[in-house]
C-alpha cells in the first residue's frame, strides 16, 4: 500500500497517457506518436528542473510565484518519472518506425543505426534516462544516500544531448525541442550569471548541474565537429 502511496500519481498519469495515445492513434488524430511523446515529455521535463531551480535562485520579482513553483515542486519526482517513459517511449516508437521501414522495403534491419551521428547523442540521452528511471525509487534513494542526487543531477547532461540531436533529425527546426531544452540552458545561462555575483549556499549542490550542462555541450559540439 505504500508502495502505491508513494508513486500513485506518476503511475496513474501514465496510464491515462499511454490510454490518450492509443484512442488517439486508433481514431487517426494522432499519426505520429514518436513527435508527440517526445514533446510531452519535454513539457513535463521542463516542469521537473525549472520551477526548483527558480525557487534556489530566490528572485524578489518571482515573489508571488512562489506558492505555484512549490505547488510544481512537491510533484518533481512524479514529473520526473513521467518525462523519463515518455522519451523511452519515444526511442522505443521511433526503433519500431526503422524496423516498420526496413521491412516494407526489403532491407534487412539492426541496431547499427543508434550509434549514427544524426542518432548517437539521442541514445545517449536516452541511456541515461533509464539510469534515472532505474535509480529513481526510494528504495534506490535511501541505500545510495548522498550519491544519488549526483545520479540524478545526469538529467541535465542529458539536455544539450538531447537538443543537438532533435536538430540533427530533422530537416526543420523542431519547435519544441529548441524552446524546451532552450529554455532549460537559457536558465542554467542565468545561474551562471547570478551565481558569479551571488555565490550560492552549498554551491557544489548547486552548481552541479551547470556543470553537468557544461560537460553535454562539449559532448555534443566534439560529436558535430568529429563524428562523420
Amino acid at each position: 500500500m505504500k508502495i502505491w502511496q508513494n508513486n500513485k500519481v506518476w503511475i496513474t498519469v501514465s496510464i491515462v497517457l499511454a490510454v490518450g495515445f492509443y484512442a488517439l492513434g486508433m481514431m487517426g488524430i494522432d499519426d505520429n506518436s514518436v513527435t508527440s511523446t517526445v514533446t510531452l515529455g519535454i513539457v513535463f521535463l521542463v516542469l521537473t528542473l525549472i520551477p526548483n531551480n527558480l525557487l534556489r535562485l530566490q528572485l524578489s520579482s518571482l515573489q508571488k510565484a512562489t506558492p505555484y513553483l512549490a505547488r510544481i515542486v512537491k510533484y518533481r519526482r512524479d514529473l520526473g518519472i513521467i518525462a523519463g517513459l515518455l522519451f523511452v517511449a519515444h526511442a522505443a516508437l521511433a526503433i519500431m518506425g526503422v524496423k516498420a521501414f526496413s521491412a516494407a522495403n526489403g532491407m534487412p534491419f539492426d541496431l547499427s543505426f543508434l550509434a549514427s551521428k544524426p542518432i548517437i547523442l539521442g541514445t545517449l540521452s536516452v541511456i541515461l534516462v533509464i539510469l534515472l528511471l532505474l535509480t529513481s525509487s526510494d528504495f534506490i534513494h535511501t541505500h545510495l544516500g548522498k550519491k544519488w542526487k549526483a545520479i540524478q543531477s545526469l538529467i541535465w547532461l542529458s539536455v544539450p544531448l538531447a537538443l543537438v540531436h532533435s536538430l540533427l533529425v530533422t530537416n526543420e527546426a523542431p519547435s519544441a525541442p529548441i524552446l524546451g531544452f532552450g529554455l532549460i540552458i537559457t536558465l542554467v545561462i542565468v545561474e551562471i550569471f547570478i551565481y558569479s555575483k551571488k555565490p550560492p549556499v552549498g554551491k557544489t549542490n548547486y552548481v552541479r548541474h551547470i556543470w553537468f550542462v557544461s560537460i553535454g555541450i562539449v559532448i555534443a559540439v566534439a560529436t558535430l565537429v568529429f563524428m562523420k
